[in-house]
């Protein structure tokens, strides 16, 4: 597929445990020193001008004799250049590079293993399920508004709920607490009851379009999520280990992340999808990518067949042997292999979004990442940056 030279993973060890680290792990980069250096060469190249008039005046003139000798010439050229160098040290180190904490919470999880977030809507507690890769806003389960008297209000915009139902019912909040952070007027989608699933686990949901305006730490092995302010030096974010890596992280136009990963040595694009409870493959992919077919050794599926389909499994399982991130592989990944992973993005859609959703389908990732295998990693999203941090989720 295009682009697929362009980023070479590293290649992890193979072994018994689930998250295997590099035998050489990243170092992380001085973004700090780096920045001084290019402030301090750009303030010189902008003193040029300033050296030159110098120069001019220090140098012999026509038919005249110089008034400072070459040894002065040079030392108050020397002066000029130690005020640029250092005035641009200064300007670097006043840089902010120290990552500002926006809010941190514990979190909960579903009987599945996604992410419940703790929140407080209008002076009410809820918690919402985290979810990177959907092009829905935010959702509010419309039992829940109820009972809280959460008055929704309808739009002109229709939003699809699948194929087969539409909503114009928005609720906006005044006030929406994550930890200590604030945020006034998030909208949410109002979700029928209908459609309305597991509502005594969890209220609705928080999407791509609130998450995209932070920086996103998840730690599974303390239960923990932090969102960070995006205004911080490229790089310096990961402090819970020396042993780390980080791949290129495309944020699309909906704000749901994407990277590159291999899987069996092949790369693969892939979304990051918190919501999702397992790792999910297209068909396609599985032939194109794999060459796998449904009657390919060690394919087996993992449902009764559908009539709708050619009475054909819409779910299979292959044993793959590694999927891994950069410089951490997870060995033996369970992956679910479907005809489709269009249905878990387009629904909760604008009406006058299915044009684009409808070309975007050429787009669409070959695999979704789910909270099964990111469970399994300590990882970090810097959605301004575009780059995803990741160690083992147990590594500091």
């Amino acid at each position: 597929m295009p682009g697929r030279s362009k980023w070479f993973p590293s290649q992890a060890r193979r072994g018994r445990q689930s998250v295997v680290l590099t035998a050489f792990p990243r170092v992380p980069s001085r973004p700090t020193a780096r920045l001084t250096v290019r402030r301090a060469w750009a303030d010189i190249v902008c003193c040029l001008p300033i050296f030159q008039r110098i120069n001019a005046k220090l140098s012999p003139l026509s038919g005249e004799m110089c008034m400072f000798s070459a040894g002065t010439h040079l030392r108050l050229l020397g002066l000029m250049a130690a005020i640029c160098c250092s005035a641009a040290a200064t300007a670097a180190d006043s840089q902010n590079c120290t990552l500002r904490l926006d809010a941190s919470v514990d979190v909960a999880r579903t009987d599945d293993g996604q992410i419940l977030v703790p929140v407080n809507v209008n002076d009410h507690s809820l918690q919402l399920m985290l979810n990177t890769a959907t092009v829905a806003p935010n959702l509010l389960f419309q039992p829940v508004a109820d009972t809280l008297g959460l008055e929704s209000h309808n739009v002109r915009t229709r939003y699809m709920l699948g194929s087969n139902h539409e909503t114009s019912r928005v609720f906006q909040a005044d006030r929406l607490q994550i930890g200590s952070f604030r945020i006034t007027g998030a909208e949410f989608i109002v979700l029928p009851a209908t459609l309305s699933r597991q509502t005594n686990q969890f209220a609705g949901q928080i999407g791509p379009e609130l998450l995209r305006n932070f920086d996103l730490e998840l730690d599974p092995a303390r239960n923990k999520l932090s969102l960070y302010s995006q205004d911080h030096c490229s790089g310096a974010v990961v402090s819970w280990t020396k042993e780390w890596t980080d791949v290129p992280m495309r944020v699309d136009k909906w704000g749901i992340p994407h990277v590159w990963v291999t899987i069996d040595g092949k790369a693969v694009d892939a979304e990051i999808g918190t919501a999702l409870a397992k790792t999910r493959m297209t068909i396609d992919a599985a032939r194109g990518i794999f060459g796998l077919r449904p009657e390919s050794p060690g394919m087996v599926a993992s449902e009764p067949p559908s009539p709708s389909v050619s009475n054909t499994p819409n779910k299979y399982r292959y044993p793959f042997g590694q999927l891994v991130f950069g410089g951490v592989a997870i060995n033996k990944p369970d992956i679910v292999i479907v005809r489709s992973i269009s249905g878990l993005r387009s629904a909760y859609y604008s009406a006058a979004q299915q044009p684009e959703l409808e070309e975007d389908r050429k787009q669409y990732a070959d695999v979704i990442i789910g909270i099964d295998i990111l469970s399994k990693l300590h990882f970090y999203m810097a959605y301004r940056e575009q780059h995803f941090y990741a160690s083992a989720a147990n590594a500091h």
